[in-house]
């Protein structure tokens, strides 16, 4: 079954029983993948700091084509820090195009429950288990030397972002080599900077979001 980085990303972000992600970062670790994912099938290049479309033509995914269409129409070329902001803040769009790939794929299921019998509660629950466990047992093949799929690589640098290691790999040693790998990944290849590039614009979206609601919420409490 085909599935894309992004997809990948999110079965391995959500708990398997409600379907939503464990880490509050996800929406800007997503944005990297989407932006990783058009890096590696290269329709778009990193030129110094800044994105830029090498190659518009339909992907025939709507979340890519739609990255596309946006970084496209932009008369100024903006650094990845602002795309990655920018797609951050675009969280329910495509997380729910992403997800509803999965329900097609028959990955996920949509439950809806409403608690005290009025407020509605969405889960989605993970139904083919067996997909997620393949797509852990090929990062620990990439992290002990047997498997050297690009992919994977980007994938477990952005897992490492997420600080999610300890939720996919239950011994420590695994832990620990997966950071060694990350880290290895990081700073080997043209795609491997790319990661780390994107990983750490990232993460600066994530502390700037974090700054702007403190900063509300004490404005508001002192207001």
């Amino acid at each position: 079954m085909d599935i894309s980085l992004k997809e990948k990303l999110l079965l391995l972000s959500i708990s398997n029983k409600t379907g939503w992600p464990y880490a509050n970062n996800f929406t800007y670790s997503l944005a990297g993948a989407i932006i990783l994912e058009l890096v590696e099938s290269k329709k778009l290049i990193l030129s110094e700091n800044r994105l830029i479309v090498r190659n518009s033509k339909h992907t025939g995914d709507k979340i890519l084509d739609d990255v596309i269409l946006r970084i496209r129409k932009k008369d100024k070329k903006l650094k990845i820090k602002r795309w990655v902001s920018k797609i951050g803040l675009s969280p329910r769009k495509y997380k729910k195009e992403i997800i509803n790939q999965l329900i097609s794929k028959k990955i996920l299921e949509k439950n809806t429950s409403r608690f005290l019998g009025i407020i509605p509660i969405i889960r989605y629950p993970l139904i083919n288990h067996k997909i997620k466990e393949e797509i852990i047992e090929n990062l620990k093949d990439l992290i002990n030397g047997k498997n050297d799929d690009e992919e994977l690589k980007i994938l477990l640098c952005l897992v490492g972002a997420l600080n999610i290691y300890g939720r996919l790999f239950k011994d420590k040693v695994t832990r620990k080599m997966a950071r060694k790998k990350a880290k290895e990944i990081k700073s080997s290849s043209e795609i491997g900077k790319a990661v780390d590039q994107t990983i750490r614009e990232v993460n600066a979206a994530v502390i700037a979001a974090v700054v702007s609601a403190s900063a509300l919420t004490s404005t508001t409490a002192g207001s």
